[in-house]
């Protein structure tokens, strides 16, 4: 999906249309470690606002129903916690992939606007899912597995041409 993804991009002609915008690579770089830092902080403080709200003590990751005053109070930290989980079990592939893209192609500014939006899309995921309402994560995961795509698949189209040349 990936590779789909990137090519229709590319014969969209991303590349071009995202470069003025994002001329100052060391600047947009920087914009991104900071909004790396930004959301793990924000998914940090939903879990220690859950914490204190639903009267989840450290070190319980996942409370049973005797660890909380009602089932739904349970819900509801698990929600919180897993956003925070689920954030941390991506951005490590995901900022290798960047890492990737950046070094084996020259699609900087696509690969810096596909993580600036994928970023937004995780904040965005972790505050919905803390909410309590599963279903309200939907159209941000949607949109950071979007720019995920376009990044590994930015990749896979390298190492595709790489690999078999003269096939796309």
């Amino acid at each position: 999906m990936g590779g789909i993804v990137a090519f229709g991009a590319e014969k969209a002609g991303l590349e071009q249309r995202l470069a003025p915008h994002f001329a100052d690579e060391k600047l947009w770089l920087g914009v991104l470690a900071i909004g790396v830092m930004f959301v793990n902080q924000l998914m940090t403080g939903l879990v220690i606002g859950a914490r204190a709200k639903y009267g989840v003590g450290h070190p319980i990751a996942y409370p049973t129903e005797r660890d909380v005053k009602s089932p739904e109070d349970r819900v509801m930290f698990i929600c919180a916690q897993r956003s925070h989980g689920n954030y941390l079990e991506w951005l490590l592939p995901n900022l290798i992939t960047a890492i990737a893209a950046w070094f084996l192609t020259d699609a900087h500014a696509t690969t810096i606007a596909a993580s600036l939006v994928w970023l937004a899309a995780r904040a965005a995921y972790g505050v919905a899912y803390s909410s309590g309402d599963a279903a309200k994560r939907t159209g941000p995961f949607v949109v950071s597995f979007l720019a995920q795509c376009l990044v590994y698949g930015t990749v896979v189209l390298f190492v595709a041409r790489r690999a078999l040349p003269g096939f796309l």
